[in-house]
């Protein structure tokens, strides 16, 4: 099960991934089908649950 996030203007991958406890190569795997950096505002990406 994964949980939906709205990114945020100033978002980074890195920082959705220490938020949310998990790393950026887990959240890359979940949302590659997002082109280029997916932590652009307003983008929904997924994450994992902990």
């Amino acid at each position: 099960m994964a949980n939906r996030y709205i990114v945020q203007p100033d978002d980074t991958e890195f920082s959705i991934a220490q938020k949310f406890s998990t790393s950026v190569g887990l959240m890359r795997k979940l949302n590659e089908r997002l082109t280029g950096s997916y932590a652009k505002a307003g983008r929904k990406i997924i994450i994992p649950e902990r």
